[in-house]
């Protein structure tokens, strides 16, 4: 037989041209590579953006949406161990342990009686099992919401964390700051005139995962206040440097 009888026979092929062969593709060459779509991520979902959930929920003031975080991602016998820290962070003082459920009232307090606080997460960081986020908190703390506010509170925590007369816990706290003695009277003497006080704090969270559960099984918490002024100060008198 001849050679030209073992090749393949091309295939007529009906076009709006005419008739066309259309021969079979023999090159070896492979095809382009195919493109997939990347899995959709809820970062939403995800413990390591855990704080920036936890943020955009305080910032638009969504308590319920801040339960709903915690009950996915918080173990039911987690517990909030909260510190504050010196202007300098060398003296420390422990706060009242919490719960979960407690933690969501404390915000929702909170969300009334500093209706401005805004939070900035700075940044995240994974060693190990925990996670640990640094965050930026401003707020304004006004005698005269707060003082509203304890009027028609039944909220038992209040007193718990804020006391009974607000002149009396703002100057406890500043007492047991290790600030200069200057900026200290300075702001005694904003607290005395009872002005509004606008706050920028600094949270350190450290987060203790279960590598069973994936659920956060320790909750640290160490914030310490970074400068107070007084409420529309351009930088004046009454301003209060930052540690």
């Amino acid at each position: 037989k001849s050679s030209s009888q073992n090749k393949p026979m091309s295939k007529s092929v009906a076009t709006s041209a005419g008739m066309r062969l259309l021969k079979p593709n023999m090159s070896r060459r492979t095809r382009d590579p195919m493109l997939y779509a990347f899995p959709s991520f809820d970062r939403c979902d995800s413990l390591l953006f855990f704080a920036h959930s936890l943020a955009r929920h305080l910032n638009s003031g969504d308590i319920p949406s801040v339960a709903k975080l915690f009950a996915s991602h918080i173990s039911t016998d987690c517990h909030i161990h909260s510190v504050k820290a010196s202007c300098r962070g060398n003296h420390r003082i422990a706060c009242p342990t919490v719960d979960a459920p407690t933690l969501v009232r404390m915000y929702a307090m909170h969300n009334e009686i500093f209706p401005d606080r805004i939070t900035c997460v700075r940044s995240v960081q994974v060693d190990g099992n925990q996670i640990k986020a640094l965050s930026y908190i401003k707020f304004t703390n006004s005698p005269a919401i707060i003082g509203s506010f304890a009027e028609t509170t039944k909220e038992p925590l209040f007193v718990t964390f804020f006391g009974k007369d607000w002149k009396t816990t703002q100057r406890q706290k500043i007492e047991d700051d290790e600030r200069p003695e200057q900026q200290k009277d300075e702001i005694y003497r904003l607290i005395e005139a009872g002005k509004d006080m606008v706050v920028h704090s600094r949270m350190e969270y450290t987060l203790t995962i279960d590598d069973r559960t994936r659920k956060i099984i320790a909750w640290k918490a160490v914030m310490n206040t970074m400068s107070i002024a007084a409420a529309g100060d351009d930088g004046g008198d009454d301003f209060t440097p930052t540690c």
